[in-house]
């Protein structure tokens, strides 16, 4: 089991001098954003070779629970009343100041799992799977699946195994098909 956070606080405080071609007046803003996400995942493993005559593999299973919010808040004079007197409140037009406010939130919680199965080290079969659960997705879509499978057999092990031998040359041969799917939530709001 596992608990982290990570977290940040940023302030940004704007000041265009007054003098510039662009806003001869001056120009002052400030921002702050405020970002977190908690994390609680959890994960465990099996692994047994040999487990019936040459037969071995491994499991794992886990899961996250993931929880984010970034607010922001913004604020701009537009043109200065008194030049290079940088607050809020010295707007030459009380009814430019803007105003920009963000507060997003998101979950998502995960179970994932995977599946190794194996002949006398040299032919392999792995299964993964994960579903996701998202805040940012419609409750009849909230949920998805995405599957993973791979198949690969180690050529080269394989024949020397079974009391044969590959040309000196011939030092590794593998072959390998799989298949995936891949899932995504939206962005918040």
């Amino acid at each position: 089991m596992r608990a982290c956070t990570d977290t940040y606080n940023t302030s940004i405080t704007n000041r265009l001098y007054a003098g510039g071609n662009s806003r001869p007046d001056g120009n002052y803003s400030e921002q702050t954003d405020t970002f977190y996400e908690n994390n609680y995942s959890f994960l465990t493993s099996l692994r047994q070779d040999n487990l019936i005559s040459k037969l071995g593999g491994s499991f794992s299973f886990g899961g996250n629970l993931m929880m984010q919010r970034r607010t922001k808040v913004k604020a701009e004079t537009g043109d200065l009343l008194i030049p290079n007197l940088f607050i809020l409140n010295n707007a030459k037009n009380k009814n430019q100041i803007s105003f920009d406010q963000e507060d997003i939130s998101r979950k998502m919680n995960s179970l994932y799992g995977t599946l190794q199965v194996n002949w006398d080290g040299w032919l392999f079969l792995d299964v993964t799977g994960r579903n996701d659960w998202s805040s940012t997705m419609s409750k009849e879509n909230r949920s998805y699946f995405y599957p993973s499978f791979s198949l690969a057999g180690v050529i080269s092990d394989m024949v020397e195994k079974n009391g044969s031998a590959m040309p000196d040359w011939f030092t590794f041969a593998k072959v390998r098909a799989s298949y995936a799917m891949v899932g995504n939530d939206l962005d918040s709001y």
